[in-house]
């Protein structure tokens, strides 16, 4: 099984108008161990956070994710997706406001039957 360890994890936002920030997967049955994860949000309007995306069965274990909200108008959040059937498990996640008006919010959001475990959410 793959797993992050205890690694520790940036995606960057997008730097320019449409552009996507960077990204960290977990597929299969991949876990994300007791690693650190930041999400952060972008600093232009019309670019993307950064996100932490789990799929199929994967698992957030006992990581620490934190997601920051975009800092200027139209600016998209950090993010972490959940979806599949994949769970949050016993990892801690802190999401953060927007520091901007019209900004984006961090964000955990969950698709399909993915659950939020024994997750703590601030």
């Amino acid at each position: 099984m793959a797993t992050a360890g205890n690694g520790i994890f940036t995606n960057n936002a997008g730097t320019v108008s449409g552009a996507n920030g960077g990204v960290t997967e977990f597929h299969d049955t991949a876990t994300a161990g007791n690693g650190t994860f930041t999400n952060n949000g972008a600093t232009v309007s019309g670019a993307q956070g950064g996100l932490t995306n789990f799929k199929d069965t994967s698992t957030a274990a006992s990581a620490t994710v934190t997601n920051n909200g975009g800092t200027a108008s139209g600016a998209g959040g950090g993010r972490t997706h959940f979806s599949n059937t994949s769970t949050a498990g016993n990892g801690t996640f802190t999401n953060n406001g927007a520091t901007v008006s019209g900004a984006t919010e961090g964000q955990m959001n969950f698709f399909d039957t993915s659950t939020a475990g024994n997750a703590t959410v601030t």
